[in-house]
């Protein structure tokens, strides 16, 4: 899913982790998406991604991610452990889609605008995780979301103001 998007290969290391595997060798994908990414990436704070139906929160309740959050969620928050030499926080993203197409959201000019999968991650991961792990961007997930639609050349997400990360 994100391969397709971007304009690098990523892979994913003997430990899961995702990593730049090949710069720039796609002429059709989103270069700001595989900036994104990197970035995310090198920050060093932890990001999870998953498929699935069922999200629960940090305050332990479960939601349907496509009747409560249209086929993507995304859980931002810190961790503090205390240490011999003091406290440490760490920040952790948990991003989960469901893998089914997503309805609802409107094109620039108004028309339906059918999101897959693959859309669904990747407005999860500019709009919401990365910019909140990172502390970079806009802090608004459609305008994120729509730089990396105009470099793939596809329609853009009607604008919304209230679609932010609170950083």
């Amino acid at each position: 899913m994100i391969n397709g998007k971007t304009t690098g290969t990523f892979a994913f290391n003997n430990k899961g982790g995702l990593f730049l595997d090949k710069a720039g060798t796609s002429s059709t994908g989103s270069q700001y998406y595989t900036d994104k990414l990197v970035e995310g990436i090198n920050d060093g704070e932890e990001i999870n991604i998953s498929i699935g139906n069922q999200f629960k929160t940090t305050a332990n309740t479960v939601e349907d991610v496509d009747k409560v959050h249209g086929g993507g969620v995304t859980d931002n928050y810190e961790l503090t452990t205390v240490t011999a030499s003091g406290k440490k926080v760490v920040k952790k993203s948990d991003v989960m889609i469901s893998g089914n197409l997503a309805r609802g959201a409107k094109t620039t000019f108004g028309k339906a605008l059918k999101q897959n999968a693959a859309d669904i991650l990747f407005h999860e991961l500019v709009g919401h995780s990365i910019p909140w792990i990172t502390k970079t961007d806009t802090g608004n997930a459609v305008d994120n979301e729509n730089k990396v639609r105009k470099e793939l050349k596809v329609p853009e997400r009607q604008a919304d103001p209230n679609h932010v990360e609170q950083y």
